[in-house]
């Protein structure tokens, strides 16, 4: 009879344990990310890449590798301002950029040469890609749970219906 308690008792520590681990892996901050290169396509070493949330004025920063590529983790999802200078070029701005929860956003940045003084700045812009993973994410909002059908009321079901959800 003990053995059956001890294995019941390693069954429920091995659960919570798992489900714990489950826990950690739903990170809700965005992550920006990409490479810089200069007018004929060579990367740009030791560019500063800043990215600014518009809303909270939190500022990340990152320096490019010898490849030109950068990464800025732990962003909290909001409407944030890319700016990348180096030595030799123009600064460049790009605006508006909206992070959602989980995101993985990629932005190539093309350098132009001219002085740190002067500033390239994109007000047109493409819709953010995915492309540094094949992950997908989506949000939910309090509406979509109170006035989208769902089969006995469950949740759960609203994953379902999200875009590229198999």
């Amino acid at each position: 009879m003990q053995t059956r308690g001890h294995a019941t008792l390693w069954l429920a520590v091995s659960l919570r344990c798992l489900l714990a681990a489950l826990g950690f892996s739903q990170e809700f901050r965005a992550t920006l990310s990409g490479r810089v290169f200069d007018p004929t396509g060579a990367a740009v070493p030791n560019a500063r890449v800043e990215a600014v949330n518009v809303a909270t004025n939190e500022t990340t920063t990152a320096t490019t590798d010898v490849s030109g590529a950068y990464t800025l983790p732990f962003l909290r999802p909001g409407t944030y301002r890319l700016t990348v200078t180096a030595s030799g070029f123009k600064t460049f701005t790009r605006e508006n950029i909206v992070l959602q929860v989980g995101q993985i956003a990629g932005i190539d940045v093309k350098l132009e040469v001219g002085e740190v003084a002067e500033r390239i700045e994109v007000t047109a812009q493409a819709a953010l890609l995915e492309t540094q993973t094949a992950s997908r994410s989506g949000i939910v909002n309090t509406t979509q749970v109170t006035e989208l059908p769902l089969n006995t009321r469950n949740p759960f079901m609203l994953g379902a219906m999200m875009s590229g959800v198999i």
